[in-house]
């Protein structure tokens, strides 16, 4: 039973990390002038939503697998004593094991929306560098030079 809730586990930490390595991103945003340095900020923000979706697509299956098994187990009975113990402790188990994966799997799709909003960041200060490359006032040629 436990050894479906060993990977959940796992993910988590590097979620944690992932998401942390986005507020870093977007704090830094600003300063950022750079294309080559946005391009990177860029890469860095799609392996975190790559990281995310890959979670959700792994995850969901498992909590539609435990509430499935939830659902056949059914609710426990009103009074004490009226079911096996090695029932109540399954179900505790699987309620367990369930909240850990609908955790991680929140943490995944909030990581997900996160990435999308600061991916949209960078378009638009990409953009908004270009117009102003775009818009830079030069020195005109001089005419000895055209001639």
């Amino acid at each position: 039973m436990l050894a479906t809730a060993l990977p959940a586990l796992a993910q988590a930490p590097s979620l944690d990390r992932a998401r942390q390595q986005l507020e870093q991103i977007g704090a830094k945003l600003e300063e950022q002038e750079d294309d080559v340095a946005l391009l990177a900020s860029r890469d860095a923000v799609q392996k975190v939503q790559a990281q995310a979706e890959k979670t959700i697509a792994e995850r969901t299956p498992q909590l539609q697998s435990l509430d499935a098994r939830l659902a056949e187990l059914g609710e426990s009975p009103a009074g004490k004593g009226q079911e096996a113990a090695e029932v109540t402790r399954e179900r505790h188990d699987l309620q367990q094991q369930r909240n850990e994966v609908d955790a991680e799997l929140r943490q995944a799709k909030l990581a997900a929306v996160e990435s999308s909003q600061l991916l949209e960041r960078i378009a638009a200060k990409r953009q908004e560098n270009f117009h102003q490359t775009l818009s830079r006032r030069t020195t005109p040629p001089q005419p000895a030079l055209l001639a």
